[in-house]
C-alpha cells in the first residue's frame, strides 16, 4: 500500500458523517420551526374568533338599542334596563345570535351608563344625551380573550 493511501484511510468515514451530522440538524432546526409556525397559526385563529365574536356581540346589542332595528322593543332594550335597573349584562354560552361559539367558548356583554345625561340643544325640540359604554369580552377554548369596549350615546327628548 502507498503511503500516500495509508493517510488517507477514514477520510471519506469522517466526510460522510459530517455531512450526515449538519443534514439531520437541518431536518431537525426546520421541524421545530414548521411546528412553531403551527402554534403561531392556531393562536391567530383563535384570537380572531375571539375578535370577531366579541366584536358582533358589540353590535348586536347596538341593534338592540336601535328603536329603528326590526327586532326592537322597549322590554329587551338593554339602554332602558340599565336606565331602570342599573346594569345589564348577558352571558352567551351558544349560537344564541348571528355569532358562533363552541362549547368551549363564550362570550359577555355588559351595558352600563357611562356618566351623567347632559342636553343637546340647537333643535326645535332638547334633547336629553345618555351615554353608554359596551363591554364585550369573548373567550376561545384556547384560553385567549378580546375585550371590546364602545361608547354609545342615547338621544332621548328632554322632559
Amino acid at each position: 500500500m502507498s503511503p500516500l493511501r495509508q493517510s488517507q484511510q477514514g477520510t471519506v468515514l469522517v466526510m460522510s458523517l459530517l455531512i450526515l451530522f449538519v443534514m439531520t440538524m437541518m431536518v431537525v432546526t426546520s421541524t421545530e420551526t414548521v411546528t412553531i409556525d403551527e402554534k403561531m397559526s392556531y393562536n391567530y385563529q383563535l384570537a380572531t374568533i375571539a375578535f370577531r365574536t366579541a366584536e358582533s356581540l358589540n353590535e348586536d346589542t347596538i341593534n338592540l338599542t336601535t328603536p329603528t332595528h326590526p327586532g326592537y322593543s322597549v322590554a329587551t332594550d338593554p339602554a332602558v334596563q340599565v336606565m331602570v335597573g342599573g346594569s345589564y349584562s348577558v352571558n352567551h354560552d351558544s349560537d344564541s345570535r348571528n355569532f358562533i361559539l363552541s362549547e368551549d367558548d363564550s362570550a359577555t356583554i355588559t351595558v352600563t351608563q357611562n356618566g351623567a345625561s347632559g342636553f343637546a340643544e340647537g333643535f326645535s325640540l332638547n334633547f336629553m344625551v345618555i351615554p353608554f359604554q359596551l363591554q364585550a369580552l369573548a373567550t376561545t377554548g384556547g384560553g385567549v380573550t378580546s375585550t371590546h369596549v364602545q361608547a354609545i350615546d342615547r338621544l332621548a327628548p328632554a322632559m
